[in-house]
């Protein structure tokens, strides 16, 4: 009987002892259940890396104007701003019905200024202003000949493209007025040029590679301040106008940083010179193991749109994983799960 009873108690106890056990693991599974969630993420060296774009403006270094030291009348156009041509295609022509009686006129006039400048000594300035202006009109009557002997047809000079026409068919022209421009597009005479804000022009400088619409990679041959150009050496495919815009993108990379955290990670405080985050360690308790969180300030360095470059903080070395994501606000010494 008696030993029957002693039986009954250590069933009772070991019953009781289960059940405690059972409770506490269950209350365990309940705070377990009841910490926040995140998701981690580990730390790693290496580059930032940004992308900026900007609109360049296409120039030409030099260009073949058209002008005549004599007023013409323009005939006939035969091309138009971006045709592309060839040396010694048609370009306009000038009527020259009138230019017989313009070097009639030039001949006189002549005449009169040597006369008038044989008069002077050679070292006066009146003899010298007479010079000039005979000059003037020796070259105006060999444009003349120049012009009867073409039938008033004009040819290109060069190979390349029309960048301008300046004035309508059957307009009558004052002298040295342009009446029409071209220029290569070949041999480094196109450039592009586009300006920077201050802060991204710290960035880039003469030397560096740009990638262009249309004509690929470019180097920057000149900088000025913010104020950039880029010679275009690359084959050009189309026909581009002076002040024509074309998209230029630059990428920045920088050195290479030992401590990158994921943007998600970072509370930008202080207008961004410095940042927050939490980041993971491990404690031991009755249960085993547990993670827990801990926050920590640090400088920022660099960043781009993936990474942070932080300083080296005294909490956070390369093994620790930071927090990208926490179902809930966290805390210093909260214990976490993942």
């Amino acid at each position: 009987m008696k030993l029957q009873r002693i039986k009954i108690v250590l069933w009772i106890a070991a019953l009781f002892f289960l059940g405690a056990v059972l409770m506490t693991f269950a209350s365990f599974r309940i705070y377990h259940l009841a910490l926040p969630t995140v998701t981690l993420c580990e730390q790693r060296s290496g580059t930032i890396c940004r992308e900026y774009s900007a609109n360049a403006t296409v120039g030409f270094h030099e260009t073949t104007d058209y002008r005549f030291p004599i007023s013409v009348t323009i005939q006939r156009v035969f091309v138009s701003p971006g045709d592309s041509i060839t040396r010694g295609a048609p370009l306009f022509q000038v009527d020259i019905n009138s230019l017989k009686g313009e070097e009639l006129n030039l001949l006189l006039q002549m005449e009169t200024l040597e006369s008038s400048r044989d008069n002077e000594s050679e070292d006066n300035i009146s003899y010298q202003y007479y010079e000039y202006r005979i000059n003037e009109c020796k070259t105006s009557i060999d444009t003349i000949h120049a012009l009867l002997e073409s039938d008033g047809l004009v040819k290109s000079e060069e190979t390349g493209i029309v960048t301008g026409l300046f004035v309508p068919q059957n307009a009558v022209i004052s002298e040295n007025t342009t009446i029409l421009s071209t220029a290569q597009q070949s041999d480094g005479n196109m450039y592009l040029h586009w300006e920077l804000s201050n802060d991204v022009a710290l960035l880039f400088n003469k030397g560096n590679v740009v990638e262009a619409e249309s004509f690929g990679t470019l180097t920057i041959t000149n900088k000025s301040g913010r104020n950039y150009t880029c010679d275009v050496t690359t084959e050009v495919v189309g026909v581009f106008l002076p002040g024509e815009t074309v998209k230029v993108r630059l990428t920045y990379r920088s050195v290479r940083y030992d401590h990158l955290i994921p943007v998600e990670a970072v509370s930008f405080i202080d207008d961004g010179a410095k940042g927050i985050v939490f980041y993971t360690q491990e404690r031991k308790t009755l249960f085993g193991s547990e993670l827990y969180v801990m926050s920590e300030t640090f400088s920022v360095l660099d960043y781009d749109t993936l990474n942070v470059a932080a300083d080296i903080a005294p909490g956070l070395d390369a093994n620790n994983f930071v927090v990208i994501y926490a179902s809930r606000s966290l805390s210093d010494g909260q214990a976490v799960r993942e």
